[in-house]
């Protein structure tokens, strides 16, 4: 399942397309998507959990994130808990805490923790806007880093050194 945002972000027009591949591992499908290619042009890794279901949690340290460090290991990774609504509901016996997921958020190397709901949509604005930011920031800090390599290049290649003598 795909599913995208616009997000205006710095006068440009962000398109965040998120990639849901729950359920794949149980049916070996994930690891043949990677075999494939299918994680060329992904930026962001967004890992999510239920907030109600503390095994989903465990699933993000123990599966996927070994995963994400094996196939994407240069991609920013956000930690995401769902259902945040069900946090407190007197029939759920156990449910992940924000302190929890946040130490899991620092062990397994993300960049952030964010907790949403389909319930009003709480805090999915919040995630997207932090994506569109991070992605702006990182092409941006990469941009710099190719025209500094291009000026470096062109310096040489017109004669002059990095000492300024003629060469």
């Amino acid at each position: 399942n795909t599913f995208s945002k616009i997000v205006p972000r710095e006068g440009h027009e962000v398109e965040v397309v998120c990639w849901d591949s729950v359920g794949m591992d149980y049916y070996g499908l994930y690891g043949q998507q990677f075999q494939r290619g299918a994680h060329k042009g992904v930026h962001m890794v967004l890992m999510c959990f239920d907030i109600s279901e503390p095994d989903s949690l465990e699933n993000v340290e123990d599966v996927w994130n070994p995963e994400a460090n094996n196939h994407l290991w240069r991609i920013p990774k956000i930690l995401v808990g769902c259902k945040k609504d069900l946090r407190n509901d007197v029939r759920r016996t156990m449910s992940v805490s924000p302190y929890k997921a946040d130490k899991l958020a620092m062990r397994i190397g993300a960049i952030a923790y964010f907790e949403t709901t389909a319930v009003g949509m709480t805090g999915l604005q919040e995630l997207f806007n932090y994506i569109a930011e991070a992605l702006v920031k990182r092409k941006s800090k990469k941009a710099g880093v190719f025209r500094r390599l291009i000026s470096r290049g062109e310096r040489r290649s017109s004669g002059v050194s990095d000492s300024g003598a003629e060469g």
